[in-house]
């Protein structure tokens, strides 16, 4: 397996950035940091490769911004490791929240034709969705089903068997990372209302109307680097508090009840 430093250089790359800047990139190979939680992939390895590259990101932008030349970026690769897995790490008032998250009957589960389905029922709407499929052979055909009705179920399968999906077979020639332009505006190399004593996001807002873990970390790394992000959410919507209070540091935060005519105005 390439080293993180690799994987990043890689990565960095394919989105066409500057080479120079990742002689600022400093990372290291620590087998012992992937022990540091529990998991069957190499999380140290990926943990030190996205939080350096949106770090050095972040620097970038920086020295575009005109806020600083392009600064030294070095990630300890323990620490990373455990900031994927943060949500069994922070305490509220001093004690450790319950994990009230993972729903009794959300799990993996052999099936009669000797595979595996997961199945994750943590929204109530979930649960009532995949108890009403458990009428079906937990196979392939289960899994389609329950897409269609919106629920989360899937098929553990192999790497030859993926490979034969049409998911598998879409994403085939799509990159890891993609940056896209939205639109041609001349690029503001420099703004004049922030201080070279700011973070690399300052004065940039961000709406956050995502849900759950992985864009809400996304928003939560903008905030991270000095963008506002508000987060804006239903009082209509389950919530999941255990994983929304850790996915929600550094952003602020307001419920809105679309269906409510004057919330909607």
């Amino acid at each position: 397996m390439e080293s993180p430093l690799a994987a990043a250089t890689s990565l960095w790359r394919l989105m066409k950035l500057p080479e120079h800047v990742l002689a600022n990139l400093q990372l290291s190979s620590i087998a012992q940091a992937d022990l540091a939680v529990n998991s069957s992939f190499k999380l140290g390895h990926a943990a030190q490769t996205s939080i350096g590259l949106s770090s050095l990101s972040a620097v970038y932008l920086e020295s575009l911004r005109g806020m600083s030349p392009v600064r030294k970026v070095t990630v300890n690769p323990r620490n990373a490791c455990i900031a994927f897995h943060g949500v069994a790490y922070y305490t509220v008032n001093g004690q450790i929240p319950e994990d009230k998250s993972w729903d009794s009957i959300a799990g993996l589960y052999s099936t009669s034709g000797g595979g595996h389905i997961r199945i994750h029922t943590n929204f109530p709407h979930h649960r009532r969705g995949i108890c009403d499929l458990l009428n079906l052979d937990p196979g392939p055909e289960t899994t389609q089903r329950a897409s269609q009705s919106h629920m989360c179920a899937f098929s553990k399968r192999t790497y030859e068997e993926w490979q034969m999906h049409p998911q598998a077979q879409a994403l085939e020639d799509t990159p890891p990372v993609e940056i896209i332009k939205l639109r041609d505006d001349p690029p503001a190399t420099q703004l004049s209302n922030v201080s070279k004593a700011s973070d690399p996001l300052a004065d940039v807002r961000i709406l956050d109307l995502s849900r759950i873990i992985a864009a809400p970390v996304a928003g939560r790394t903008l905030a991270e680097y000095g963008a506002e992000v508000l987060l804006v959410t239903s009082p209509k919507l389950p919530d999941l508090p255990f994983l929304d209070i850790e996915t929600s540091r550094y952003k602020r935060a307001t419920q809105l009840d679309l269906t409510l005519e004057n919330e909607r105005s």
